[in-house]
C-alpha cells in the first residue's frame, strides 16, 4: 500500500511537518508514505523546516527499528523534493511566463483577452515567493506546467500510481494546503482535477482534499508588500478571500474530483510573529490546526475505502470538527475513534521516549563513551557491551546522535503548538519540563534542565503527584533481556525504550 501526499505551500509544508511527527509515534496505518512539495517559493522557511524534519526521520529510520510504532512508516522525498512551476534562473513574472510580449505582435486577440483576464499589477509582479493571495495566477501557472507524463516529480508520481494499479493495490492521494491564500487556493482544486482526469478509469484510486481555512493572521498594520511593492497582502481579506474560493469551488463543481474533503479552520486567529510574504523568514512556529490537517491525512489514508461505502458519507463527502470548549483544546478534541486516547497514548509514547533520551539516556551514553565506566548502567551492558558493541564505532555515534537530532525537533514542535495561539489553551502535555518561552516561540531547555521530576506526569491530564518516573524506566530498562544480533543493538536499545515509555505504563 502507499500514500502519496502533496503538500501545497506554506500551510501545506507545516502540516507534513507534523504528519511526519505522527509517523513517528506510529499513528500511520502500514504503508509507505511518498511526500511532495509544491511552492513557487523554495526558500520559504516553513518548507525547510519541513524538508530538515523528514531529513531527520528519514536517517533515524536506516538505524533499523522493525517491530514496533517507533518511526514504523517508511517515508520517501520525491526528486526533486521541492516542485515549482518557474524554471531556475529565470525571472518568474506571469507575463514571462506566459510570453505576454511575444503574443502582443502574434495574437491580438489573445494578449486582449490576456489583458481582460489579469490587471497589468497581476502580469509583472514577481513570483519567485508564490502567488501573493492571488489565486487566479496561481491556478493558471499550475494548469500549464503539472504534466504528469514528462516532467519530475510528477512522473515518478504517475508510475507509483501506475505500478499499484498493475499490482492491484490501492492508491491513496491527499492534497493539504490553505485556500485563503494563493498558492494553496490555487493548487488544490487545480491539481487535483489534472490527477483525476489523468487517472480517469482506475478503480482503486482514493483523492482526498485537506482545506485549511483561516487559522493565523497579522495586524492590519503589518500589511505584507511584495519585494517591488505592487501587491498588498491584508490579513483581513482572508475570510473574503476564503468565502470567495469555496464559492467558486462550488459553483464550478471544483471539489466534486475529491472523494473526502476536510475542512478545517480557527475564530481565534493565531498572530504570527513574524509576519513576511515568503523566503526563508517565512518560518512561523508549528500550530495545533496543522496536526488536525496530519490527523485529516492518517483518518484518509486508514479510513477512505469505509467511508465510501456509508451512504450519508457518500452524500456529503465533507468532514468537519469541533471542541467542546473554545479555549481549551484536550486530547479528547482530536479526531479519534477512541475519544483521542489512541493519539494521546501514541504522541505521549512518543514525547516521552524523546525526554527519556535527552535527559537521560544519551548523556549517559556520552558520558560512558568518555569516562567508561559501564557499570553504572546495568541497562548499557544488557544492550551493548555483552554485543562487544564500542561507543567509540563511528556509525553507533552516528546513530545515536541522529537520533539525538530528531528527539530535538519533535519536543520543540510539540512545545510550539501549545504556544502557538495565545488565546487558547492547549493541553496535551507539560511542556515547560523540557521548554522554554523565549519571545514568542518556544525553545529547548538544555538536557541537564529538563525537569524529571514531571516525567510521570508529563502527558496531561495530570495523574498522582510521583516523582521517581524515570527511576522506574531505568529499572524496567535494565530489567529487559534482549537476544538480538549485534547489528541491531542500537535498533533494539532505542525499540525498547520506546516500548518502556509507553504512556499507558505510568502508575
Amino acid at each position: 500500500m502507499s500514500y502519496q501526499v502533496v503538500s501545497i505551500g506554506g500551510s501545506g509544508a507545516k502540516s507534513a511537518e507534523s504528519l511526519t511527527h505522527l509517523c513517528a509515534a506510529g499513528l500511520m496505518p502500514d504503508g509507505e508514505l511518498n511526500v511532495m512539495f509544491v511552492d513557487p517559493d523554495k526558500a520559504n522557511g516553513c518548507l525547510e523546516r519541513a524538508q530538515n524534519t523528514l531529513h531527520k526521520y528519514r536517517e533515524c529510520e536506516k538505524i533499523g527499528m522493525k517491530g514496533t510504532g517507533l518511526l514504523k512508516t517508511p517515508i520517501t522525498l520525491s526528486n526533486p523534493n521541492v516542485w515549482t512551476p518557474f524554471e531556475e534562473g529565470t525571472k518568474p513574472t506571469l507575463g514571462n511566463f506566459f510570453r505576454y510580449a511575444a503574443l502582443k505582435t502574434r495574437d491580438e486577440s489573445g494578449a486582449l483577452l490576456f489583458d481582460v483576464l489579469f490587471s497589468p499589477l497581476e502580469k509583472e509582479v514577481l513570483l519567485d515567493e508564490g502567488f501573493l493571495g492571488h489565486p487566479s495566477i496561481g491556478a493558471a501557472a499550475l494548469a500549464k506546467t503539472v504534466k504528469l507524463e514528462e516532467t519530475e516529480p510528477w512522473k515518478t508520481f504517475r508510475q507509483k500510481i501506475d505500478q499499484d494499479a498493475k499490482e492491484g493495490r490501492s492508491s491513496k492521494i491527499i492534497l493539504i494546503g490553505s485556500v485563503f491564500g494563493g498558492t494553496g487556493a490555487a493548487g488544490i482544486p487545480t491539481i487535483a482535477r489534472l490527477i483525476k482526469k489523468e487517472f480517469k478509469g482506475y478503480k482503486n484510486i482514493k483523492v482526498g482534499g485537506v482545506l485549511l481555512l483561516p487559522y493565523f493572521s497579522f495586524s492590519a498594520a503589518e500589511k505584507l508588500i511584495s519585494e517591488d511593492r505592487s501587491f498588498k497582502l491584508n490579513p483581513q481579506n482572508f475570510v473574503l478571500n476564503t468565502q470567495a474560493a469555496l464559492k467558486y469551488y462550488y459553483n464550478q463543481n471544483y471539489l466534486d474530483c475529491f472523494d473526502c474533503v476536510y475542512l478545517m479552520g480557527e475564530h481565534m486567529l493565531t498572530p504570527v510573529k513574524h509576519p513576511t510574504s515568503g523566503g526563508r523568514d517565512q518560518s512561523n512556529d508549528p500550530n495545533f490546526m496543522e496536526l488536525y490537517a496530519a490527523l485529516a491525512a492518517v483518518d484518509f489514508f486508514k479510513n477512505i475505502d469505509e467511508k465510501v461505502k456509508d451512504p450519508i458519507f457518500e452524500a456529503q463527502k465533507y468532514q468537519l470538527i469541533a471542541r467542546e470548549e473554545a479555549s481549551e483544546v484536550l486530547w479528547t478534541d482530536l479526531p479519534d475513534d477512541n475519544n483521542g486516547s489512541t493519539i494521546r497514548n501514541h504522541l505521549g509514547t512518543m514525547t516521552r521516549f524523546a525526554f527519556a533520551y535527552l535527559h537521560v539516556y544519551y548523556p549517559m551514553l556520552l558520558d560512558i563513551m568518555t569516562k567508561e565506566r559501564t557499570y553504572r548502567s546495568p541497562w548499557y551492558i544488557q544492550f551493548f557491551e555483552r554485543k562487544g558493541i564500542s561507543l567509540n564505532n563511528a556509525q553507533i555515534q552516528v546513530q545515536l546522535n541522529n537520533m539525538k537530532d530528531y528527539c530535538e525537533s519533535f519536543l520543540k514542535w510539540m512545545a510550539n503548538l501549545h504556544k502557538a495561539n495565545e488565546l487558547l489553551t492547549i493541553s496535551f502535555a507539560q511542556v515547560k519540563a523540557f521548554a522554554k518561552l523565549e519571545g514568542k516561540s518556544m525553545i529547548l531547555l538544555a538536557p541537564k534542565d529538563f525537569d524529571g521530576d514531571c516525567f510521570e506526569n508529563l502527558i496531561l491530564p495530570m495523574g498522582k503527584d510521583y516523582v521517581n518516573g524515570l527511576n522506574d524506566l531505568w529499572e524496567r530498562m535494565s530489567d529487559r533481556k534482549i537476544e538480538g544480533p549485534k547489528e541491531a543493538a542500537v535498533g533494539d536499545f532505542f525499540k525498547t525504550l520506546f516500548e518502556e515509555s509507553d504512556v499507558t505504563k505510568v502508575n
